[in-house]
């Protein structure tokens, strides 16, 4: 019915005591002027006790009898819905209709299906925390655009980790055209990707490229065991499979180990002579015409101990497929381990045959990597309770609602137990020369001011200073460039310098969604032109800044590569989980905190040489 009936029929079901509506019709908070009516319509369905999905969606699924929808796709007669344990949630309408009639017509049994449209009332995390309850679901698959309560998302997925239930969603957003597209389709907010990134790799979420390897991640969770590790076998006909297989399982963290002699004595017993052994195991064009010899070839990797996964690559083989299907759904019922297939070209008939019989099957080795590696990670995490930090609550007193200094901002990160650089504000050349007898040289010396938060651009930051003319020269300058900004608070701050060192830099920052946002990065170039950071909502553990740390694409500098100070990691993780518990406590007082940088003592210990902290209500200049 249209959006202007649409009140009415809330207040006739809420009457007749229906508890649930679904809501068609767009024209809401999606749209400009949408806002109010939605607003309105939530108002009387809450006054009348009933609970909506949408508005703008397209409906609930559920396999094989409700189709509370509309969607045209359903009409066609090409296949019926069935079930496999995928459960499915989607923001998007339209991209949800046609991933669900996508699915069904591949034989992949999308068994609920519900599309949230606008989110008024029933969300994406409830309707995902219902399903982590739910025992028959086996995997849940989501299309995202944006969430608004990033704590239910965050305990949502939580429960998930607990159960072991694998989460594979597909993020759209990820770039800033993206991200404003996705917010104005939902009246949503998008949030940074990097943010969302860091809730996924806090909870294991499997994050999908792209539609195809959404449904990929689903296959292989629905249909294989889960696997025990992440050591993978590959079995193919064709030496150059084997090598094309090793690098994409290389590329997602799989290990392809060489085979021990006695084990390669083993497989080659029941192979041609001139077959491979060690892995990738070229079992030869053999095992698509002997079916003793393709028995015995899955029989021996099922049976390595140092094999979780075993990989089969075949393909085309018109003509044999059902043979050679029977024989690899009979070995693979034989053992608890996952048995995934790559099968490349044919009539089709084979991933038919195998994904009835319960092997996941894909024709392109790039695809069946990227699945068996989710499926070894969801092993990795399996049944560990996600590391949410509870907040301290330090109590950390500020020096009036700012702006606030560089030296101040310091001062109250120090005082809160952070290792940090501290120097002597003045504001003469004599007080700097002065200062600067008490500290080790050469010196620094930085213009200090709440108006002028990065001090380079201005050239206000003088380093390696080691004479007092140099000293006392160098303040004179920093002082006249400050009178001719006309900074009314201008001073200098003079601080010994910190050894050169591989820089990070640490920062925080409220996010409208997930709150307060702990990061963390490559200092200079590696931050600002390629993005080498990680986020992750606050507070972090320990373990949590361990695993930021490592996932920079820059990581290996922090262990000493090319002459570096190797960094003291358990230092470096404590002051990272530190600085996450004063921004938490600072949440509501400030918009960001940074230190950058953040260098290394000789020892390895972190310090932090320069700190910003931005008031709630101002804007960074």
């Amino acid at each position: 019915m249209p959006a202007a009936d649409v009140e009415d029929a809330i207040v006739a079901c809420g009457r007749a005591g229906v508890g649930v509506a679904i809501v068609f019709a767009a024209g809401y908070a999606e749209v400009p002027d949408g806002a109010e009516r939605q607003a309105s319509l939530l108002r009387v369905a809450r006054a009348h006790g009933v609970r909506v999905v949408g508005p703008n969606c397209v409906g609930v699924v559920a396999a094989p009898s409700l189709a509370a929808s509309f969607m045209s796709g359903l009409e066609q007669d090409r296949f019926d819905l069935r079930d496999d344990g995928i459960a499915f949630v989607s923001q998007s309408g339209a991209m949800g209709a046609f991933i669900l009639n996508l699915a069904q017509g591949e034989q992949l049994g999308l068994g609920l299906f519900v599309s949230t449209g606008n989110e008024m009332d029933v969300t994406l995390p409830e309707v995902l925390g219902e399903l982590v309850e739910d025992a028959s679901t086996r995997v849940v698959l989501g299309y995202v655009e944006g969430i608004r309560d990033g704590r239910a998302f965050e305990d949502a997925l939580a429960a998930a980790r607990r159960r072991d239930l694998p989460i594979c969603l597909l993020k759209v957003g990820s770039s800033e055209r993206g991200a404003a597209a996705a917010s104005s389709h939902t009246g949503s907010l998008a949030g940074a990707d990097v943010v969302y990134q860091g809730v996924f790799d806090r909870y294991g979420v499997h994050r999908a490229a792209s539609v195809e390897e959404l449904l990929d991640f689903g296959r292989v969770f629905a249909l294989a065991p889960r696997a025990a590790g992440s050591r993978v076998s590959i079995i193919t006909l064709s030496g150059g499979a084997g090598a094309l297989m090793t690098d994409e399982a290389d590329v997602v963290g799989l290990a392809v180990e060489e085979w021990d002699e006695p084990w390669q004595a083993t497989m080659a017993a029941g192979l041609p002579a001139f077959a491979s052994t060690a892995n990738p195991i070229d079992a030869t064009g053999v095992i698509a015409i002997d079916d003793t010899a393709l028995r015995h070839a899955m029989t021996v990797a099922l049976t390595h101990p140092g094999t979780d996964v075993v990989v089969l690559v075949l393909g085309n083989l018109d003509g044999e497929e059902e043979r050679i299907c029977s024989v690899v759904l009979d070995v693979a019922a034989t053992s608890t381990k996952p048995v995934v297939v790559t099968w490349v070209g044919g009539s089709g008939l084979a991933p038919r045959l195998l994904h009835a019989g319960g092997v996941p099957t894909f024709s392109d080795p790039r695809r069946t990597m990227r699945a068996v590696g989710a499926l070894c990670r969801q092993s990795a995490t399996r049944a560990v309770a996600a590391p949410r930090q509870d907040r301290l609550g330090i109590d950390i007193d500020l020096p009036g609602p700012g702006p606030w200094d560089e030296h101040v901002a310091a001062g109250v990160l120090a005082g809160a137990g952070l290792p940090m650089l501290r120097g002597c504000v003045v504001t003469t050349p004599q007080e700097a020369v002065a200062a600067a007898g008490s500290m080790s040289r050469p010196v620094v010396i930085k213009l200090l001011s709440t108006q002028v938060h990065h001090k380079s651009d201005v050239g206000g930051v003088r380093a390696g200073l080691t004479s007092d003319v140099e000293i006392a020269s160098n303040v004179v300058d920093v002082l006249e460039i400050s009178a001719s900004l006309g900074l009314a608070d201008g001073r200098v701050l003079v601080q010994p310098m910190a050894s050169p060192s591989v820089e990070l830099l640490l920062g925080a920052h409220v996010d409208p969604v997930f709150g307060s946002v702990t990061m963390v990065g490559l200092g200079g170039i590696h931050a600002e032109l390629i993005g080498d950071v990680r986020a992750r909502p606050g507070p972090v553990t320990p373990a949590e800044a361990r695993e930021m740390v490592n996932g920079l694409r820059g990581a290996a500098l922090l262990r000493g590569a090319r002459g570096q100070v190797a960094v003291d990691m358990p230092a470096l993780a404590e002051t990272v989980a530190a600085f996450s518990q004063v921004a938490c406590s600072l949440e509501d007082r400030t918009a960001s905190i940074e230190v950058n940088p953040l260098r290394f003592l000789a020892d390895g210990t972190p310090i932090g040489v320069d700190a910003l902290m931005i008031p709630i209500d101002q804007e960074d200049a």
